[in-house]
């Protein structure tokens, strides 16, 4: 027997280490698996986004803008508006503070 023949140990889960590995053929032909989407940080990265609002003419936060929309509505009397308000406030509506 030949000494390269010798060193090298063929069979089960052990390939020969000339055709183990194809040239141009990546290990991990898939990919890193992508990343999934948080919604808590997305929301916070578009509400954090500076924005034009039209009406004013002046640069928000999204967020700025969206609690502005909300007191907006609250001051004209919209019922949706106001359990919005009471709800981004941390208060349900209805909810008395004694208990």
């Amino acid at each position: 027997m030949s000494a390269s023949s010798e060193s090298e140990i063929v069979g089960y889960k052990q390939p020969p280490r000339k055709s183990q590995f194809k040239p141009g053929k990546s290990g991990n032909p898939r990919g890193r698996p992508r990343r999934k989407v948080n919604m808590s940080e997305s929301l916070n990265r578009v509400l954090d986004d500076k924005i034009v609002v039209t009406g004013l003419g002046k640069g928000k936060t999204g967020l700025e803008a969206f609690v502005q929309s909300i007191v907006d509505r609250v001051l004209q009397g919209d019922s949706k508006g106001s359990r919005a308000a009471s709800l981004h406030a941390g208060r349900p509506v209805g909810h008395s503070p004694t208990g």
